[in-house]
């Protein structure tokens, strides 16, 4: 795993998340409506690919040893699994 120091953007984001760490405004989330039952294996495969791809998907936040914030970018993350059923929201 390497560790690096964060970027200005990245530090003012950790900041304002330890000031309040229930606040969701800087989350991205999108909803997407699959009207046939997907491939779940496909699928899974499909996104754990997309997660070895992209460096982004794999940092996680931290303290660092003298306590100031750095970025971890993992080389592996569990692969994704569990499967939930959805219910129509419709």
């Amino acid at each position: 795993m390497a560790e690096f120091p964060l970027s200005a953007g990245q530090r003012a984001l950790w900041f304002l998340q330890q000031l309040e760490p229930e606040h969701v405004a800087n989350n991205v989330y999108q909803a997407v409506i699959i009207r046939d039952a997907p491939d779940a294996r496909a699928l899974e495969e499909a996104l754990n690919q997309v997660i070895a791809r992209h460096e982004a998907l794999r940092t996680t936040f931290a303290r660092g040893n003298d306590g100031d914030p750095v970025q971890r970018i993992h080389e592996h993350l569990p692969r994704a699994s569990g499967r939930h059923r959805c219910r129509s929201l419709g």
